[in-house]
């Protein structure tokens, strides 16, 4: 049965608001940069608030006239000090000033959130690296590194302007292009500035593939990726959403008696039409160990993840789910207790203390006090379309009702575009350079072939999967292109929302679209298994 044009929009703003609700705790929240943002402070708050890691003060900026230091973090009075010289230099890039500056800025921010307590209070300065600049150049690029990734988190693109900005601040500050005490040769900076540069952009793209790993349902290969930018990062949001992708494989070994609830992270908008059609019957015992040492794992992720940063929900949430999938409710009620969760179900109602009732909601089940069940019901009278139907579900599961599976509608899910394979050529596979991505015992290999925007996995037997993106102008598609005949209520459908993105894709087919709030196709994304 073909459904409406009105009934379709509805679908697709209802399964829109459906997704950002469910998928809130992976979601990787970006400040929206415009060019009135330029002032020191608001790109500093947009990079602080990004990175999540609140355990640590916001540090306040100075504008100084330092001719010598041109950015330096004290941290005796937790400041980062800029000189008005070195602002000038980033303004000097026009539309992309604030690339520049987020970057210098950034850089900063790293060495006052990371820094080794052991170094005591001395000052960490852009320029100066120390009396003999060798022995904390490991600091300094790891800092470059995390810096510019923090600000692309952040919304800022530094790898337009680094290797153009380290040469302006050399020239400007008068520094000669042999090695001294203090500073690197300019072409050393600039050989180090193409490392870091090609480090970051492996993190980015890791990052934005672990992404799309995540929504295709590929938990384990995203756990690698996301585990790799944690060598490199160790920031709340990655941990958090490697917390995540671990619970996720969890699941996959199904416990009767936890799993036929649905967690607020679970990512398909659809799951609890899949959870109807899990097999039932006891773990044989090698999959409960595994399963076992995947939410320890995920419980050990969230738990760092709120130690940077206490007082987000989501945190707590999540591992309050992780300790409901280990069937321990009085520890869950316990934590609540303990951490003083309470005060959040006073607050406003909003999306994230309706989900802290959810997991209250599966704790009572669990505990079995009663039938009747005021959390379920608190979500239940709320206004959160997404929210309510998984209170109405868990509340069914609860009062043990027959929940029957429901029938996928006729539809055709479309294949927009002329691309029929994700072919990769003999010379496209040699380009490709790779990285190790290791998980536990397991090793991958990652590559991306930039010109093309092909990623490749592999392991130690050989090649495993392949993503190919195309954007809408890729594949000539021109004007809307949604999905009129596409099944919103079809249980072979996966509907996930990834930072931004709505990602959509059918269990049988291996591509995934990615859509704009108004349901139009913004890229495909290609899986070839090998």
């Amino acid at each position: 049965m073909r459904p409406s044009q009105t009934n379709l929009k509805t679908r697709l703003v209802f399964g829109f608001f459906l997704i950002y609700f469910l998928t809130y705790p992976i979601e990787v929240f970006t400040a929206h940069v415009q060019k009135k943002d330029y002032s020191p402070e608001k790109i500093l708050n947009n990079i602080y608030v990004s990175c999540g890691y609140f355990l640590k003060s916001k540090p306040k900026i100075k504008i100084t006239q330092n001719s010598i230091q041109a950015a330096v973090f004290q941290p005796s009075s937790n400041t980062i000090l800029l000189d008005a010289k070195l602002i000038r230099i980033c303004r000097s890039f026009n539309h992309d000033s604030t690339q520049a500056l987020a970057f210098i800025i950034a850089h900063e921010l790293s060495h006052a959130i990371y820094k080794d307590k052991s170094s005591g209070l001395v000052p960490t300065n852009f320029l100066n690296y120390s009396s003999n600049f060798r022995q904390n150049e490991r600091e300094e690029k790891l800092a470059d590194i995390q810096g510019a990734f923090m600000a692309y988190l952040a919304g800022y693109d530094p790898s337009k302007v680094l290797s153009i900005l380290i040469e302006k601040i050399y020239k400007s500050y008068n520094l000669s292009d042999s090695p001294q005490d203090n500073y690197p040769s300019l072409n050393e900076r600039k050989q180090t500035t193409k490392l870091v540069l090609e480090q970051v952009d492996n993190l980015i793209s890791v990052f934005e593939t672990s992404n799309i790993l995540t929504a295709k349902g590929e938990y384990e290969l995203a756990t690698a990726g996301y585990n790799y930018i944690l060598q490199f990062y160790r920031g709340p949001e990655v941990l958090n959403n490697f917390g995540i992708n671990m619970a996720m494989q969890a699941l996959t070994f199904f416990n009767e008696e936890t799993d036929q609830y649905i967690f607020p992270f679970e990512l398909d908008a659809n799951s609890f039409l899949k959870k109807i059609r899990k097999a039932r019957g006891p773990l044989p015992i090698e999959d409960q160990l595994r399963r076992q040492s995947l939410i320890g794992l995920a419980k050990k992720a969230f738990n760092e993840a709120i130690i940077m940063n206490p007082n987000k929900l989501a945190y707590h949430i999540n591992l309050m789910s992780c300790i409901l999938l280990e069937d321990q409710p009085k520890k869950c009620n316990e934590y609540f207790i303990k951490h003083g969760l309470g005060k959040y179900l006073t607050k406003k109602i909003n999306a994230e203390n309706l989900k802290l009732n959810l997991i209250l909601g599966i704790c009572q089940a669990r505990l079995k006090k009663s039938p009747n069940n005021p959390y379920f019901d608190r979500v239940l009278l709320s206004d959160n379309v997404l929210l309510k139907s998984m209170a109405a579900y868990n509340k069914n599961i609860n009062l043990n009702l027959q929940l029957k599976e429901q029938k996928s509608a006729t539809c055709r899910f479309p294949l927009i575009g002329e691309v029929t394979s994700n072919k990769l050529t003999s010379e496209s596979l040699n380009a490709l350079k790779k990285l190790k991505l290791s998980k536990e015992n397991l090793c991958y290999s990652f590559g991306q072939l930039k010109t093309s925007n092909i990623s490749l996995f592999s392991n130690e037997t050989g090649d495993i999967l392949s993503i190919n993106r195309f954007s809408k102008s890729d594949l000539g598609l021109k004007g809307k292109n949604n999905f009129e005949n596409f099944c919103l209520e079809d249980p072979e459908v996966s509907i996930v929302l990834i930072g931004k993105k709505q990602l959509v894709f059918h269990v049988k087919y291996d591509v995934v679209y990615e859509l704009d709030e108004s349901g139009n196709v913004s890229e495909i994304i290609w899986f070839k298994y090998y």
